[in-house]
């Protein structure tokens, strides 16, 4: 078998960090395997270390490519809504208090999705600094949101922003927990209503 190009090489890579974060997200980091990420893109267990150091550095990696998704979805969304920061702030809230998105896992929040997990990790872990970091970016997105190219948002706009990041983070997370029973539907209701 012949030597993979450096764009193919560079594809795989990419392919293997998506498949990384859906898994992530979906089974949390202990439930992340090399060979089932490897086999997620069709690709055998012996190329990840042509790619990747460790299964921690794949970790930290998938970690950050999933707040990547998040925040071009987040760019998608201010786009949208040009100017317009509660609108845009708006969309996103219905769609995360949604659903659908309490259901997918592999789409998730990285944010909600692996909270738990990433609490586990020791404090130098690179997946808990990468989800530090992602985190950090998001609020940062988030409080911009819509906003013209130069505006700071204020003190006050990053802290409202913050509380209603923790408030609906927390209310997807409740929500997964109780699925099947009427109380998520509630909370992700009330919740929903309380950020409007």
């Amino acid at each position: 078998m012949g030597r993979v190009s450096k764009a193919e090489q560079e594809r795989h890579r990419e392919e293997i960090l998506d498949a990384a974060a859906r898994q992530v997200k979906e089974l949390g980091l202990d439930g992340v395997t090399i060979p089932g990420v490897m086999s997620a893109v069709g690709l055998t267990r012996g190329g990840f270390y042509g790619h990747f150091s460790s299964k921690a550095d794949l970790e930290a990696r998938a970690v950050e490519r999933a707040f990547d998704v998040q925040s071009r979805t987040f760019a998608t969304v201010a786009r949208h809504h040009p100017g317009d920061h509660d609108a845009a702030l708006g969309e996103i809230v219905d769609f995360y208090l949604s659903d659908v998105h309490r259901r997918q896992l592999d789409r998730s929040c990285p944010i909600a999705a692996l909270s738990a997990d990433v609490a586990r990790e020791p404090d130098d872990s690179p997946a808990r600094t990468a989800y530090a970091a992602g985190l950090t970016e998001n609020l940062s997105h988030l409080t911009g949101l819509a906003e013209p190219e130069g505006v700071v948002p204020s003190p006050s706009q990053r802290a409202d922003t913050l509380v209603t990041m923790a408030t609906a983070v927390g209310a997807i997370i409740i929500a997964r927990a109780a699925d099947g029973h009427p109380i998520a539907d509630e909370i992700l209701a009330a919740v929903k209503v309380a950020l409007r």
